[in-house]
């Protein structure tokens, strides 16, 4: 019985985080509506959102890497899942930093007292489309040229940006908006170059 309702819930989960998924890609406003009226929690956010997407990533970087070698090399393949499992998750921690400290500077009047809460929801739903790349090339390397979709997540981070709260001018949502989404799009590619770089992989 016990083991049942677990499995269920598990089935839950992933049932909802594909929900959100498609949601934040085909009806974002109003996902985004949906995200900031929920209570919202960190560790759920990062435990039952990015870290299923980021488990898949380095799950699929370590057979990837594994198999495309004569060889069978773990220690290999193991290095280069940890590197992009570290480049991903502290990609995205960074920006969260980055954006508690930002948000206020940006905003007359913030929607909420708990500006972590919203930095969090901001950043970790606005990944979903460089999760969703990265994936995909990783499974089907010819379809590189998926890549320029990465800029959805500037729009997604445009429309989230609304509800953070109330603007002095419309420039300043514009200034926040870039800066979040371009630290969503380095800062996993230049933390994996770090990371690449000293370790020698």
């Amino acid at each position: 019985m016990h083991i049942s309702n677990k499995s269920e819930s598990l089935a839950n989960r992933y049932k909802n985080i594909i929900l959100r998924t498609k949601n934040l890609i085909l009806f974002p406003k109003k996902e985004w509506e949906m995200i900031f009226n929920e209570k919202g929690d960190f560790n759920k956010i990062i435990s039952e959102f990015t870290l299923p997407y980021i488990g898949i990533i380095t799950l699929i970087s370590f057979v990837s890497s594994l198999m495309s070698h004569h060889q069978l090399d773990f220690i290999l393949a193991l290095r280069t899942s940890v590197a992009q499992f570290a480049a991903f998750f502290l990609g995205l921690l960074i920006c969260y930093f980055i954006a508690v400290k930002t948000i206020p500077q940006f905003i007359k009047k913030v929607a909420s007292k708990d500006v972590k809460m919203l930095a969090i929801q901001l950043s970790a739903y606005s990944s979903i489309i460089i999760y969703l790349i990265k994936i995909t090339i990783s499974l089907i390397p010819q379809l590189y040229f998926i890549q320029i979709t990465a800029l959805f997540t500037g729009y997604l981070v445009w429309l989230g940006s609304k509800h953070l709260g109330e603007y002095e001018n419309n420039d300043l949502r514009i200034v926040l908006t870039i800066i979040v989404s371009l630290l969503l799009l380095l800062l996993p590619y230049m933390i994996s170059v770090i990371i690449i770089r000293f370790s020698g992989i």
